[in-house]
């Protein structure tokens, strides 16, 4: 019976190897994998043969590839639908187990809304229920669900006391590694023939223990004074801020996973990227980011958002162009009560991502700006007008073209069509059903000045400390002159920055409806709101929004506190509600002036959410 488990052990040993070397190399030949596992050919085959007709493995002929006798050469790789992986996602605003193939497609999944998170032990219990359940459900064979386990930390939400049981279960990993390589080794040696001394085992225990202990030193004490925020030794600074670039594209996403968790520790600056999540408890520093020579206090812009989602804010729909680009269909539209200003910005830090005042015109850097493009509508004209659907711009357009189709019949030419839009509009394109006029698509005239939503680099990153020199438009508008400004808004403002997704709640709307409810011109109403908001304390430390919440509502109603992005994204939702166009913005303020000079020292601290409207 002894001789008998052993046979299976080792059987099962081999396969798991074989398995595994398929898995790490993808689609390899049979003698790859005798030579990776060092198995005899015979062997296997003998176990590939046992694994394609359990349906893991999966063959087929290597592309240009043939054997001596002319038969193409087989390879072999994972089966799509042989074994199954099981995923748990673990966060405050995500609690979910999850089946998929090993090449990553979601068999099936289960919410684990309701998992009792401060108890260990029944949330264990849970999942590993909800995981024997969803396999059943899926009705997938278990025994083809591969075991495995992984950690991803970020140590930004880790506690305190976190950080003991991490150097503990660091020091046990880096020893049990060194233990298994240690047994390997010795293994392979005396199946070699060679002989080993009996002490070696002992002596490579000593001498692991040192190397992880060395190795978790580095890890917690040298490697934090590397990150910027405290002081810190240049050199190593420098050698690892090059080593963690060719990651840094990756932040933003990481970041957006981890938004609906608190933060523990201080983080020695923002990141704001395409998606602005909602966040819980943020720590900023007083790490200098930016340092700022103007002679105007402005704040310094890092993102725009224009599109609200109930988890937060997206830049979608942009374009990045050179700062002397102008859009595809623009006119000199000159910007009333502006002046131009010359800053010069230099970041603490590695970044994509600039900075500037106002209304970018030019740069003394090869830098980009984010911005928009002439918005295209299509206008039907195939049959009766549906009016009292979109913008009253696009409206007159639609309400002249069917005009000039009824005086000039449904044929008419081009140039008719192109003289019955009213100003502000270019014909791109006429489609027709013969020669009869079925549709027409128009675009919005844009001020040759392009609106800049954000200033970024070329394509490297800026160093730290690289400087950069700005040239901006700045609004000189009183109260008064904003106060006259009346509703005449391009069609482009109503587009971009009035939408909100249906799933807003009425309460919210009922809110804007009636904060605005005795205001009488845009400015007024915005005023009204503003007033409101400051009733609600400001605090750091919050609750993230549930995960079935809209964060706006839930900032309004339930929460009733919170920061600067909070504040921005409701006043921006509820001018919304009211047609008044907004947008969401994120940055700096001004920071502290160095005194008698026209210099500024920002830090983390001054990080901002603010409204343009």
């Amino acid at each position: 019976m002894a001789s008998s488990a052993s046979t299976t052990d080792l059987r099962r040993q081999n396969r798991h190897l074989v398995l595994r070397a398929i898995a790490e190399h993808g689609a390899v030949s049979r003698t790859v994998i005798a030579e990776t596992v060092r198995l005899t050919n015979a062997a296997v085959s003998r176990i590939v043969r046992e694994l394609v007709e359990a349906r893991l493995l999966t063959e087929y002929p290597a592309t240009g590839k043939r054997r001596r006798a002319g038969r193409p050469q087989i390879r072999l790789g994972l089966a799509d639908d042989g074994a199954f992986v099981l995923g748990m996602a673990i966060t405050l605003n995500q609690k979910e187990v999850v089946l998929a193939t090993c090449r990553g497609e979601v068999v099936a999944r289960r919410d684990c809304a309701g998992l009792p998170l401060d108890r260990p032990e029944p949330a264990l219990e849970a999942l590993a229920q909800a995981a024997v359940e969803l396999i059943a459900e899926s009705g997938r064979d278990r025994r083809r669900v591969l075991g495995g386990a992984a950690l991803l930390s970020n140590l930004t939400f880790l506690t305190s006391e976190g950080i003991t049981y991490l150097v503990f279960y660091l020091l046990t990993g880096l020893l049990l590694v060194a233990r298994v390589q240690a047994v390997r080794r010795l293994k392979e040696w005396r199946g070699r023939g060679f002989q080993a001394d009996s002490h070696l085992g002992i002596l490579s225990i000593s001498d692991s223990v040192i190397v992880a202990l060395m190795v978790l030193l580095v890890a917690f004490l040298v490697v934090p004074r590397l990150i910027p925020g405290d002081r810190f030794w240049q050199p190593a600074h420098d050698i690892y801020e090059y080593t963690r670039s060719p990651y840094v594209q990756y932040e933003e996403d990481f970041n957006r996973l981890f938004a609906g968790l608190p933060a523990r520790k201080p983080l020695p600056y923002r990141i704001w990227g395409d998606v602005m999540a909602f966040q819980g408890t943020i720590n900023p520093t007083t790490t200098p980011v930016l340092q700022v020579e103007s002679p105007v206090a402005m704040y310094w812009k890092a993102r725009s958002y224009g599109t609200y989602t109930p988890k937060g804010w997206k830049s979608e729909n942009t374009v990045v162009q050179p700062t002397d680009w102008t859009p595809t269909h623009s006119s000199p539209q000159p910007y009333e009560k502006r002046f131009e200003v010359t800053h010069t910005l230099t970041p603490n830090y590695r970044t994509r991502n600039l900075f500037a005042g106002g209304q970018v015109i030019s740069s003394d850097r090869d830098v980009r700006i984010e911005t928009y493009d002439s918005p295209v509508y299509n206008i039907d004209l195939s049959g009766p007008l549906q009016l009292g659907q979109t913008y009253p711009k696009v409206e007159l357009a639609t309400v002249n073209l069917d005009r000039a189709l009824r005086e000039s019949g449904p044929t008419a030419s081009r140039s008719q069509l192109a003289q019955a839009l009213p100003s502000g509009f270019h014909l791109v394109d006429v489609e027709r059903d013969g020669d009869w006029v079925q549709q027409v698509r128009v675009a919005e005239i844009l001020p040759e000045q392009p609106d800049t939503l954000s200033l970024r680099t070329s394509g490297k990153e800026f160093r730290q400390g690289e400087t950069y020199e700005v040239t901006a438009s700045v609004s000189l508008a009183t109260p008064e002159d904003l106060r006259l400004a009346g509703l005449d808004y391009p069609t482009w403002a109503l587009d971009k920055y009035t939408a909100l997704p249906a799933e807003v709640p009425q309460r919210v709307r009922a809110l804007g409806r009636e904060m605005t409810a005795g205001a009488e011109t845009p400015y007024d109403k915005a005023k009204a709101i503003e007033a409101y908001l400051k009733t609600f304390p400001y605090s750091l430390s919050i609750q993230p929004p549930p995960y079935d919440a809209d964060g706006v509502d839930y900032f309004l109603f339930e929460q009733k506190t919170g920061y600067s992005e909070y504040f921005a994204s409701a006043m921006t939702v509820l001018l919304r509600t009211q047609g008044i166009p907004a947008r969401m913005v994120t940055g700096y303020t001004v920071g502290n002036q160095v005194p008698e000079h026209d210099v500024y020292v920002v830090t983390d601290s001054h990080s901002h959410g603010w409204v343009e409207a």
